[in-house]
């Protein structure tokens, strides 16, 4: 029984060992294929990690790729508009070359014609100074026949300016006779012609002011001032005129309103001819002064022009040989215009074009006028505000020249205003005089407005007397100026 026994149990632990021995084995195996297993699926990872890494090569190849395909478009966008700025720029560049061109073309134009102006002056030098320097040697070789040719001009002269005293007179006294028929040249018709918008308008107010009045009191008296003020006789004129008839009613204790017109005339014409200055009676001009030269200076559109024309075609009458110098040289047609007017007269007209000196140009006025023994000479000058100071500062040159071709000349600087601009022309008459020497003044478009009262306020704010007054568009409408007789034709007949 033991011995079955331990043979069944050796039997038993030789079953036992082997089948340890065999889960041994197939735990072995299964480690071995286990290990077989990781070490593929190592294998797989890395191949799949290579791949990956392959595959992010390539993309960082192909972002490489596009980044420098970018970069190459972008150059060449870059180049393009770079081709293209400087194709525009080139294009500018020949536009600039052109323009260069055509203003060098211009400049040399211009240049040329400086160079015919200048050698136009040149040979006006030329000939004046070989006309002096024949006139020299011949003074020179001939001194005794000299003196005695001076003292028989001389006497010559005296006897002239005799003759033309005596015929001043006799003009005078005739003037004087048929003062009731005629005032002036144009005659008192056309004078009161002229002035009917002023006196219509003046006594239309006039009368408004005194309606329902009986006496001249306070009150009319400052409906008089009103009246004179919006007549544009000016504030310091009008306090004049009203002081005086302030002093009248004082005086005459009682004045009515019926008297008011003859009143104001009276006190309008004294208060004038305190002005201490001395009314002309007709176009003459002053005697031993030849040739007689007059600037004429004014802003534009006051009628400069117009009043030249009339003047020259005045002095034309009186027998005067005139040349009209055009110093407006660069007014639009200033020049043309001149010489229209100088061919309607029939007188002499002087031209350096424009765009030339007026200084210039004046100074060979007044040497063309002694050449062409010439009585007068009327230049015209440019248009210039009474506000531009530089402007104002350039008629001191054009008279500085006109001294250095004749001693003593300009003999009178004319200061033309227009009546149409009221109180404005006051304000002018006020800042040309004070800029330069004026001598007279002439008022234009008198029959144009209803502003004549401003006539009576510059002649007696200023020293300065008014020469001339236009009346009208026709050449014979430019009269001379005289205080009472104006103030007559602006109140009407004294009689009345």
């Amino acid at each position: 029984m033991s011995f079955f026994k331990k043979l069944f149990g050796q039997g038993k632990e030789d079953e036992l060992k082997k089948q340890e021995a065999e889960a041994k084995r197939i735990a072995e195996e299964q480690v071995r294929v286990a290990s077989e297993k990781t070490a593929e699926e190592q294998r797989v990872l890395e191949a799949k990690a290579a791949e990956a890494k392959l595959v992010a090569a390539e993309a960082r190849r192909l972002a490489e790729k596009q980044q420098q395909e970018a970069e190459a478009a972008k150059r060449a966008t870059e180049e393009q508009e770079i081709a293209v700025a400087s194709q525009t720029a080139n294009v500018e560049l020949a536009q600039e070359e052109r323009q260069a061109l055509e203003a060098k073309a211009a400049e040399t134009k211009r240049q040329i014609e400086e160079e015919k102006r200048a050698l136009k002056t040149q040979t006006v030098e030329a000939r004046r100074v070989t006309a002096a320097q024949a006139k020299k040697e011949q003074q020179i070789g001939a001194e005794k026949q000299r003196k005695i040719d001076a003292k028989t001009a001389k006497a010559k002269l005296q006897a002239e300016d005799e003759r033309q005293a005596m015929a001043a007179r006799t003009a005078k006294v005739e003037a004087e006779k048929a003062k009731s028929k005629t005032s002036f040249w144009g005659g008192k018709k056309d004078l009161d012609i002229g002035l009917e918008k002023t006196k219509s308008s003046f006594f239309g107010k006039l009368s408004r002011a005194v309606a329902g009045k009986s006496t001249v009191d306070e009150e009319v008296l400052d409906e008089v001032e009103q009246v004179l003020i919006t007549s544009d006789v000016g504030l310091e004129t009008t306090i004049k005129i009203i002081e005086r008839i302030e002093e009248r009613v004082a005086k005459d204790k009682y004045l009515n309103t019926s008297e008011l017109n003859a009143i104001l005339r009276d006190e309008i014409v004294k208060l004038l001819a305190e002005n201490n200055t001395e009314d002309i009676r007709d176009f003459s001009t002053p005697v031993g002064k030849k040739p007689y030269v007059m600037l004429v200076v004014g802003v534009n559109g006051v009628g400069k022009t117009t009043t030249i024309g009339k003047l020259a075609y005045q002095l034309k009458k009186q027998g005067k040989k005139v040349v009209i110098g055009a110093g407006d040289t660069f007014r639009a047609a200033a020049v043309d215009q001149l010489e229209i007017w100088a061919n309607r007269v029939g007188c002499e007209f002087f031209s350096k074009g424009m765009y030339t000196d007026p200084a210039a140009v004046a100074y060979e006025t007044v040497e063309y006028a002694i050449e062409n023994n010439c009585d007068v000479a009327i230049i015209d000058t440019a248009g210039r505000l009474h506000t531009k100071i530089n402007l104002m500062k350039e008629l001191g040159k054009i008279k500085r020249s006109v001294g250095k071709c004749l001693n003593g000349a300009p003999h009178d600087v004319m200061l033309v205003l227009d009546a149409t601009t009221g109180q404005n022309a006051i304000e002018q008459a006020t800042k040309f005089t004070a800029a330069t020497d004026v001598s007279c003044l002439a008022l234009t478009k008198l029959d144009g407005t209803a502003k004549g009262g401003v006539a009576i306020g510059i002649s007696d704010q200023f020293k300065i007397p008014i020469k001339y007054i236009g009346i009208g568009e026709g050449m014979e409408q430019l009269q001379v100026f005289n205080k009472k007789d104006f103030v007559e034709a602006m109140f009407g007949d004294p009689t009345v």
